[in-house]
């Protein structure tokens, strides 16, 4: 019996030993979630909110949109409810990202439409021959943009789409200014307001030496440049106007004298329209189409004059054969009494 009790004590230990090596191991206790920063959440959409609104994008659809989501989460954080306002927020900020994105496509096409606008503008000026340093800058910047296009870097796109506007700008502006002068070379005008065309050059050169180190400051003085050849350009056709004036009237009293007014009434009546018009651009201040009104209303009035000079001289020489035919008639008749013994 001692023996049986010997052999038990080992298969006892033995089967207790299995019975703990197959035990499972206890289960790692859950690590607690992070705490959701509801604070930096609704920050993020709120800084993404105001780019958006900054692009222009208020009135848009995906603008109005994300914002819908943001009202609801400021909603839900009020409410303390802070997963679902994290959720709003969340899914807030990848819609104003969406409409941030299109938004920066949008503005890359525009500053690259204007900027082509603004090249063809200065070509059609003629800035080719007389800006060519402007034109060069511009297609630089337009390459660069394109480049910067190709990438997907919109923002910078547009950025640099709007320096080859400048550019082209610019170059516009300055042929403007040139051409402009010459007209008033032409004309020899320049010393009807010697100092406005004198401060024009000065601005010319300044856009010359601030170009290209400072564009906008260029723009300006070449923008001042051809206002003031413009104000010069005025005051020549002001007193051009005013000559025009003058011979126009001179016709108008001549057309009168001669009874145009009634003898090509309807010559007449064209003139003194076109003539009516020209003292309104002249009293408007619109000199340069006075003065081109005011030529035509005197050459309108010198052809009624002439078409009732005509029209008098015709009548005379009918007058004059009918006292022809008259004497000649009386004349006839005193030869046949003579023959009749009358």
């Amino acid at each position: 019996m001692k023996r049986h009790r010997l052999l038990a004590l080992p298969l006892l230990a033995f089967f207790l030993a299995l019975g703990c090596a197959s035990k499972p191991p206890a289960a790692p206790e859950p690590e607690p979630e992070p705490a959701i920063d509801i604070a930096a959440l609704r920050a993020e959409t709120e800084a993404l909110k105001k780019e958006a609104f900054d692009l222009g994008l208020a009135e848009t659809a995906d603008y109005r949109a994300a914002n819908e989501l943001y009202v609801a989460g400021v909603g839900a954080q009020d409410a303390a409810d802070i997963p679902t306002a994290a959720a709003k927020y969340e899914a807030s900020s990848a819609a104003f990202r969406e409409a941030i994105d299109s938004g920066l496509a949008l503005k890359e096409k525009a500053a690259r439409d204007k900027a082509l606008a603004a090249r063809d503008a200065a070509r059609s000026a003629g800035a080719d021959a007389v800006a060519a340093d402007r034109m060069a800058a511009g297609a630089a910047a337009y390459a660069a943009a394109e480049k910067l296009a190709a990438e997907g870097k919109s923002e910078e796109a547009a950025a640099s789409y709007e320096a080859a506007r400048i550019a082209w700008y610019n170059a516009e502006t300055k042929a403007k200014a040139l051409a402009v002068k010459a007209r008033i070379d032409e004309n020899d005008w320049a010393s009807y307001d010697a100092g406005n065309y004198a401060l024009a050059g000065e601005k010319l050169a300044a856009g010359d030496a601030l170009f290209p180190a400072d564009p906008n400051a260029s723009v300006d003085a070449a923008e001042e440049a051809l206002l003031r050849y413009n104000l010069v350009l005025d005051k020549g056709f002001e007193y051009q106007a005013g000559e025009r004036r003058a011979v126009s009237e001179k016709e108008r009293l001549a057309a009168v004298d001669i009874k145009a007014d009634v003898a090509a009434k309807a010559g007449f009546d064209d003139a003194q329209s076109v003539h009516d018009r020209a003292v309104a651009a002249f009293s408007a201040g619109e000199y340069e189409e006075a003065a081109r009104l005011f030529e035509e209303s005197e050459r309108l009035f010198k052809a009624a004059w002439e078409e009732a000079l005509a029209k008098r001289e015709a009548a005379l020489a009918a007058m004059a054969a009918m006292q022809a035919a008259r004497e000649a008639s009386a004349e006839y008749a005193a030869e046949a009494d003579a023959a009749a013994g009358n």
